[in-house]
């Protein structure tokens, strides 16, 4: 989320009402911790509503992101970032003898963003 931060957020067009809605979707997500994890709020939500259990479709993902003043290409890319992350993670857990699990190495699921902890 870090490399996609700056890309984040729309830029508001359309005046004070505009600032005032992307003002809102950030209050949304913020939380007194930081910017890291107002981007994991963001992400987890992204990953919740806008793909769904399913996988959501493109056009629902559009609609969230533009109701939620957010770039769906800049957490697109973030969750391909995470996905290359994981997959080499679990190459390099397997690669040092690792067993498999279904939650690939151990604390992974809550180190990436995904899962209860955090």
């Amino acid at each position: 989320m870090l490399g996609v931060s700056k890309d984040l957020w729309l830029k508001p067009r359309g005046g004070k009402s505009m600032r005032d809605k992307l003002d809102a979707a950030i209050a949304d997500f913020a939380v007194s911790e930081g910017d890291h994890v107002t981007y994991l709020n963001l992400y987890r939500a992204f990953e919740d509503e806008a793909l769904g259990e399913g996988g959501g479709g493109q056009e629902s993902s559009r609609e969230w992101c533009n109701e939620n003043m957010v770039s769906g290409r800049a957490l697109r890319r973030a969750k391909e970032a995470r996905g290359q992350l994981e997959n080499y993670l679990i190459r390099h857990h397997h690669a040092r003898g690792g067993a498999p699990s279904s939650r690939g190495p151990a604390g992974f699921d809550s180190e990436l963003g995904h899962g209860g902890g955090g």
